[in-house]
């Protein structure tokens, strides 16, 4: 369609050039009727809707200044200029007629079309030609943009038989531009017709004429996507949690088990989650009030641990530390005596820092001078 509409415009613009360059030939006027339809082309087959649009408007005012140029060389000029407004009249009805004849497929939307030659999918931004009547039908007009649908799933059961009261599922996804008419033959539900019926019946249409608006499909794809999602996030809660608390503990688990499930459920009906969040996750009164008081409990026993050990630890060190001045006084003596030559023998030094080590360890004060006794340098000391 697009094709057609720039060779027409083109080829008006041609001739309308043409015609006023033989009424008035000059080269002047001929380089610049080149540089316009130069411009003209361009533009018919690589310009935007807004710039085809502009390029008709254009076409219009160039084509009745030829009529009215050729009408003057045998009327007079205002029989010229009726005669250049009525054909400016008959161009806009003949675009009018083109355009009711096509229809326009908006961006990020794909239409499909029952053609004689078989089934036509174009993607928008497009305008296509209308089907023909008796022969030829639109089908559906499918939006490929994200859709997004808040779940909520209520009262679901856990392994151990708890129950989490509320969860807030949001859901990203859109149809796979792959598979579109498995989104048009949709899931293999006894009730499918019945979804379609209503959601035709809130948008004020039949169910064929609401196929062809993008808000059937995302009102329909809804209606799929809740029960799809509630069936899925019981499932996983259920072999996954033991306690309903789990669900808000191991959020992120879940919510990654519960998207690759969904996207296994959806698949055969056309459809590819972009992405799903738990926007809220409500547990039970009760639930909630045990698991702070167990949480209070665990932290006040880890406090008590924690102080305990920091006792112990000090108690130890101080321990370490008395034992360790008692030996090097022992020490510090022997060395007195052996000053005042008083004679002490190996023997005699190292049963009297054994004895004060031994004193020590009745006590429950180990020294870490205790490793040290039986080496050479102790012994000589």
């Amino acid at each position: 369609m697009r094709s057609f509409i720039a060779a027409a415009l083109s080829g008006m613009l041609f001739a309308s050039l043409a015609a006023i360059y033989l009424l008035q030939p000059n080269l002047l006027l001929l380089g610049l009727i080149v540089f316009i339809l130069f411009i003209g082309i361009v533009i018919a087959f690589s310009g935007t809707a807004r710039e085809l649009f502009m390029l008709g408007v254009f076409v219009m005012l160039i084509s009745s200044m030829a009529v009215f140029l050729y009408a003057r060389q045998s009327l007079n000029e205002v029989a010229a200029s009726l005669v250049a407004i009525l054909w400016a009249f008959a161009f806009y009805a003949i675009v009018r007629v083109l355009l009711q004849s096509t229809l326009f497929v908006p961006a990020n939307t794909l239409l499909i079309a029952k053609r004689l030659s078989g089934l036509e999918f174009r993607v928008g931004t497009a305008r296509v030609w209308r089907p023909l009547p008796l022969f030829e039908r639109a089908l559906a007009m499918m939006p490929l943009y994200n859709l997004t649908t808040d779940v909520p799933v209520n009262d679901i059961e856990t392994k151990a038989i708890q129950t989490v009261k509320h969860v807030l599922v949001n859901v990203v996804y859109k149809i796979n531009r792959d598979m579109p008419m498995k989104v048009y033959s949709g899931p293999d539900y006894p009730n499918r017709i019945s979804f379609a019926n209503e959601v035709a019946q809130s948008l004020k249409m039949d169910r064929f004429k609401a196929m062809q608006d993008q808000r059937f499909w995302e009102e329909l794809l809804h209606k799929y996507m809740h029960p799809i999602t509630d069936g899925v996030l019981r499932d996983v809660v259920y072999a996954e949690t033991q306690r309903a608390i789990d669900t808000s503990t191991d959020r992120e688990r879940l919510l990654d088990l519960t998207r690759e499930k969904l996207q296994e459920a959806v698949q055969p009906l056309g459809l590819e989650i972009v992405g799903v969040s738990f926007d809220r996750i409500e547990q039970e009164e009760r639930r909630l009030r045990v698991y702070k008081r167990q949480n209070k409990i665990n932290a006040d026993t880890e406090d008590a641990r924690l102080e305990a050990e920091r006792a112990a630890t000090r108690a130890r060190l101080v321990g370490e530390a008395e034992a360790d001045v008692r030996v090097y006084a022992i020490i510090e003596w022997i060395k007195a005596l052996q000053d005042q030559e008083v004679d002490l023998s190996i023997d005699d030094k190292q049963a009297l820092i054994r004895n004060a080590l031994k004193e020590l360890n009745e006590l429950g004060r180990p020294s870490r001078l205790q490793v040290e006794v039986g080496t050479p340098q102790a012994q000589k000391e």
